[in-house]
């Protein structure tokens, strides 16, 4: 699969970012992980263990608003969850022209890699309906919603009610959607004329928790072993919001009863629910689209979109 904005760098300009962010390091060797299609990451061995260097994407004009400063968004997440990871960052762009991250390397292999072998024993979907309660657990430090990407970068982007952020969110996409050929422009007025009818049933959500926005099977690592959810990753979509958006998705986690268990009452708001599979289809539409140039995968969120849409009318 290929991708608009994860492009590669050579060893020696690995070396040169890995040195400017911590100067004192020794690499004996660099190797690229796979699957990134948005940054450039690797694993770095040195004298102070194994690294990930992470290095932000090119064409940056392609990218949407909040998707210029996602690794603001993971450095306020891991401080938020304790997790000390980040060890040093570097959003200036003068050495190469990319935001840069370092941060220690979380051994396991990702959840899907263990899915492809079958089901998820009860004893690992409990584990990770438990992660993914601790991740819900945290709330604002204001009772603002929004993306943490635009909140860290200090961009205005706060809002008072859960509502007007969706629908700002729904909006800001599908007027890319329209300029890309996905959607017309009534459909992107009937999308908005949507989305304000149904802000005074997303406000009933008061309270902004953390929300991981990304929560698919890639984003979950687990032990080498498959006993044991090591972490979530790649948290760098948050949203301070409704933590039934990460259910919404059709690759989300929470119907298995053993994940249940572990995270209490996953909610359940078929009307909610709807809207928020709509933004996510609608931003999946365009970063197949216009960010990976997979037009086959961004016509089937498309028709998911407007499936949804003629639902509602």
């Amino acid at each position: 699969m290929t991708s608009r904005l994860a492009e590669d760098l050579t060893t020696e300009q690995l070396r040169k970012i890995a040195m400017h962010l911590r100067p004192a390091l020794t690499i004996t060797a660099v190797r690229p992980l796979a699957g990134g299609l948005f940054n450039a990451v690797y694993l770095l061995t040195t004298t102070d263990g194994p690294l990930v260097l992470r290095i932000g994407p090119v064409h940056r004009d392609l990218l949407l608003p909040y998707e210029r400063h996602l690794m603001q968004a993971e450095m306020v997440v891991d401080d938020l969850l304790g997790r000390r990871q980040i060890l040093a960052t570097d959003f200036s762009k003068t050495v190469v022209g990319r935001d840069l991250m370092l941060q220690r390397y979380l051994p396991g292999q990702p959840l899907s890699a263990l899915m492809e072998k079958g089901p998820l024993p009860d004893a690992l979907q409990n584990q990770l309906g438990q992660a993914v309660a601790r991740i819900h657990q945290v709330t604002a430090p204001t009772q603002q919603f929004g993306r943490v990407a635009l909140m860290a970068a200090d961009l205005g982007e706060r809002f008072a009610t859960w509502g007007a952020f969706l629908t700002h969110e729904i909006l800001t996409t599908a007027s890319r959607l329209v300029a890309c050929g996905l959607l017309t422009g009534d459909q992107a007025a009937m999308l908005g004329d949507l989305f304000r009818r149904e802000e005074e049933a997303l406000n009933e959500v008061a309270e902004p928790h953390l929300v991981h926005a990304d929560l698919w099977l890639g984003n979950v690592l687990v032990s080498e072993d498959g006993t044991r959810i090591v972490s979530a990753i790649d948290f760098d979509r948050a949203i301070w919001g409704d933590p039934e958006f990460d259910f919404s998705p059709t690759w989300a986690f929470g119907a298995d009863p053993a994940f249940a268990r572990g995270y209490g009452d996953v909610p359940a708001h078929p009307r909610r629910r709807a809207l928020y599979q709509m933004v996510t289809c609608a931003l999946d539409a365009y970063v197949w689209q216009v960010e990976y140039g997979d037009e086959a995968q961004a016509q089937v969120n498309r028709e998911k979109l407007l499936n949804l849409l003629d639902a509602f009318a």
